[in-house]
């Protein structure tokens, strides 16, 4: 009895794995992105709702973070490349100390996307992104469509790729415009 009760827990703890790896069906749920509003390092309000109609890549991330830094220039360049075209990048700093250390690394590189000052955790807790980097795609609709954990080549053809599809420009809505 005590093997059978063993081994139903360990199905129990298994089965999710397999479901969140592809190999079990999976239910697709909807589910809205969290509004929040927090500074950005001009001192203004900044709010997700009012970015609606965009396609927002939302990172969490920390100047200590070694894998947050590292795709950073990344974002940028998708940054640079997509700026005012319906969509925005928006990097939700969790540092506890808030400006006094992000503002000097921003400014140090050059990075020029909205950074966002979440230095008592508010709004990582509603997004329970306890790990860094942590990234969500929310599309025009505020709709969450992806979630990535860990660092990502943002300006890969991939990333580019999945940016355009988002933003409507596939093969079919082409403008053959950049």
């Amino acid at each position: 009895m005590r093997k059978i009760s063993s081994i139903l827990l360990l199905l129990l703890l298994v089965m999710p794995v397999v479901s969140a790896c592809g190999m079990g069906k999976v239910e697709e749920k909807v589910v809205e992105a969290n509004d929040f509003t927090l500074k950005d390092l001009k001192g203004d309000d900044v709010t997700l709702f009012e970015k609606r109609g965009k396609i927002v890549v939302l990172n969490f991330w920390a100047t200590w973070c070694p894998p947050c830094r590292e795709e950073m220039p990344s974002m940028e360049k998708l940054h640079k490349k997509y700026s005012g075209k319906d969509f925005e990048i928006i990097a939700v700093a969790m540092d506890p100390k808030g400006e006094k250390i992000v503002r000097p690394y921003i400014e140090e590189n050059g990075y020029t996307f909205t950074v966002l000052l979440d230095d008592k955790g508010t709004v990582s807790d509603l997004y329970r992104a306890y790990a860094v980097p942590m990234t969500f795609i929310v599309g025009r609709d505020g709709i969450v469509i992806d979630k990535i954990m860990g660092a990502a080549d943002w300006f890969s053809e991939q990333s580019q790729s999945y940016i355009e599809e988002l933003m409507g420009k596939g093969a079919a809505g082409d403008d053959g415009k950049s």
